[in-house]
């Protein structure tokens, strides 16, 4: 079985709606994750990362923080759309932004599927809107942020952020973080800061900037704050023995990949090698 996708409309107070992209996990529950998009919108990307999550175990729902400003703007990588998403970016209202982040809590925490309990993560704008949310909502039990933009600007709230947040930010090339700044967010007890020597963009492979190292020392640490603190928990030795038995005991590969989620992923730290995805690990 299978995560499932659907999308759904947020109403809004004005009575307005917006589109939310929804995934869900084999299991048809779990706690839930609100993931906030990037200056691209609710592209492809996007929501491939939301299915991750859903793999996961989580409720993933993303809203389309665009939509005051269009409908369906969402855009891919090459040079012609990252500018348009660029434009959207400068254009974007952040305090509308953040209460329709709130709106897709709510909505989220509301689906059928949700156990209850949401964490956040965002990427760039996104993550701007993550670490907002963090000090707004408590109702969100953490709040993970990659390289939120013009952090400085809201950086004065961090003192009210009450739950675990985690905020992965770039130590080099433009909009880097400086040593002010991470001094100043390293003085709140519920905020860890990681700065990573890359630079802003290094999570995702659809661009220059990433960087594989990076990104999946990152996500190590975005999969502990969310175990940690949303679940689910996993009777992981029981499925790490079959694993093993399958793999090194009966040699039986197809059998091997059955104890591992959809879209799997494998690191091996100290080559940097591995595979992600079933085809690519079978072989």
């Amino acid at each position: 079985m299978s995560i499932t996708q659907r999308t759904i409309t947020i109403e809004t107070a004005s009575g307005n709606g917006f589109k939310c992209y929804v995934a869900v996990p084999a299991d048809a529950s779990g706690p839930g994750l609100l993931l906030l998009h990037d200056q691209h919108g609710l592209n492809d990307h996007t929501r491939h990362l939301a299915n991750l999550y859903a793999e996961e175990g989580w409720v993933v729902a993303v809203p389309d923080l665009y939509w005051r400003l269009g409908s369906d703007l969402a855009f891919d990588y090459a040079a012609a759309p990252t500018a348009a998403a660029g434009d959207c970016g400068e254009r974007f209202d952040y305090s509308h932004g953040a209460s329709d982040a709130v709106a897709a809590l709510g909505a989220l925490l509301a689906l059928g599927e949700c156990s209850g309990t949401a964490g956040v993560i965002g990427h760039e704008l996104g993550g701007r809107l993550a670490f907002q949310l963090a000090a707004r909502d408590r109702r969100l039990a953490c709040a993970i942020a990659y390289y939120p933009l013009e952090l400085e600007r809201v950086i004065g709230i961090g003192s009210q952020i009450a739950c675990p947040t985690l905020l992965h930010l770039a130590a080099s090339g433009a909009a880097a973080a400086d040593a002010a700044l991470l001094a100043q967010l390293r003085t709140h007890a519920n905020i860890d800061v990681q700065a990573y020597a890359a630079a802003v963009g290094f999570d995702n492979a659809h661009l220059p900037a990433y960087d594989r190292s990076a990104q999946w020392l990152a996500k190590s640490r975005s999969l502990a704050v969310l175990r940690g603190t949303l679940g689910p928990i996993y009777d992981l030795a029981r499925l790490w023995e079959e694993h093993l038995y399958s793999e090194f005991a009966d040699r039986n590969v197809d059998v091997s990949m059955a104890t591992m989620v959809d879209e799997p992923y494998v690191l091996v730290v100290p080559t940097v090698s591995g595979g992600t995805g079933k085809t690519k690990l079978h072989r």
